[in-house]
């Protein structure tokens, strides 16, 4: 099989995750593709996968978080975010401690943030990601490791977040915007946007100003949503 004719099949599949749940078909599919040679086919079934519900959608993510390339490995641990298992938990945390791609020990946090909420670790999950913050080097990792502590009732790491608008990397500082986006919420809102309209008038990087504007938007979109809902 060609690779468009891959893509062109995942695609189809990614589409159909977004409306129903995936069938025994799909995730025969999504296996035989996550061995594929192309790096782009096997990252693909790990960005689908998000929208899984099923052991069989999980199992593949976990295989995939061994994968020797760093992209498929970030984006398999960030889809498994859906799991509610102790299991997938325990391993994020080795990941996060032990993989050689600072995106990939971000992504794993950043996962290991929304299951601790379902599987009652967040103490647990307090606790190690203040030691990780004692090892951490790379900055990308340190801003999820902010975010995560932050939603985690830490406050406190709200600051050290915005610090790292201040990065050298505009990459780094893209990152600190989408993850303001990610711990928006209606008490935090509008301390957020002022902090991004703040450093919009510095920044001089233009895709982190789009991205400043975009999320912005999505923020103030939030306060129209939770007023149709009232």
């Amino acid at each position: 099989m060609k690779f468009r004719e891959k893509e062109k099949i995942l695609r189809q599949i990614e589409e159909k995750s977004y409306e129903e749940e995936l069938d025994e078909n799909d995730y025969s599919i999504l296996n035989k593709l996550s061995y594929d040679k192309e790096v782009f086919i096997r990252d693909l079934v790990a960005v689908i996968l998000v929208e899984s519900s099923d052991e069989k959608g999980e199992e593949i993510l976990l295989r995939l978080t061994n994968d020797k390339e760093w992209l498929v490995r970030a984006d398999a641990c960030d889809s498994l975010c859906i799991s509610e298992s102790v299991t997938t938990y325990n391993l994020l945390k080795k990941i996060a401690k032990k993989d050689t791609s600072g995106y990939v020990r971000g992504y794993a946090i950043l996962s290991l943030g929304d299951i601790a909420d379902k599987i009652n670790k967040e103490d647990e999950l307090l606790e190690y990601l203040e030691d990780r913050l004692k090892h951490e080097k790379v900055q990308f990792t340190k801003i999820d490791i902010y975010a995560v502590l932050y939603n985690l009732g830490r406050k406190e790491y709200f600051d050290n977040l915005v610090s790292m608008l201040n990065s050298k990397k505009y990459l780094n500082r893209g990152s600190v915007v989408n993850i303001l986006n990610y711990i928006a919420n209606e008490d935090n809102r509008d301390m957020i946007i002022k902090v991004l309209l703040e450093h919009k008038k510095k920044e001089t990087a233009m895709s982190v100003v789009y991205t400043i504007n975009d999320v912005i938007k999505e923020i103030e979109e939030m306060d129209e949503d939770e007023e149709s809902d009232e």
